[in-house]
């Protein structure tokens, strides 16, 4: 019985992290688009960019996806840098893209 459990718990988990990466994904292509970027122009971007950064909040707060995962795929050196601009960057929109800003604010009224 506990095998059987653990087998059903075990493929849900990989059933909700294939969802969370799905859904990542398409955050961070609404939340590219948003700002105004493509994925090669993240390369050239400081890690603690706001726009980045934005876009890391929403995929965090609505996902199941690591912050490893967050730090490759809008190339910020590595996790315990998503988390730390995640904390600092706390602040006003207002020198975002206008399409950005209602990217985000849409992100955190569906959180």
């Amino acid at each position: 019985m506990g095998f059987v459990l653990g087998a059903i718990i075990y493929a849900r988990s990989k059933e909700r992290l294939a969802h969370g990466e799905k859904e990542a994904e398409r955050l961070l292509k609404e939340g590219l688009s948003a700002a105004g970027l493509r994925e090669r122009d993240l390369e050239e971007m400081p890690a603690n960019e706001k726009r980045k950064v934005e876009i890391a909040r929403a995929i965090w707060s609505r996902t199941t996806v690591s912050q490893g995962w967050i730090a490759e795929r809008l190339k910020i050196r590595n996790a315990a840098n998503v988390s730390l601009a995640l904390h600092r960057s706390k602040g006003s929109l207002a020198e975002l893209p206008v399409a950005l800003q209602e990217f985000v604010k849409m992100q955190e009224n569906a959180a």
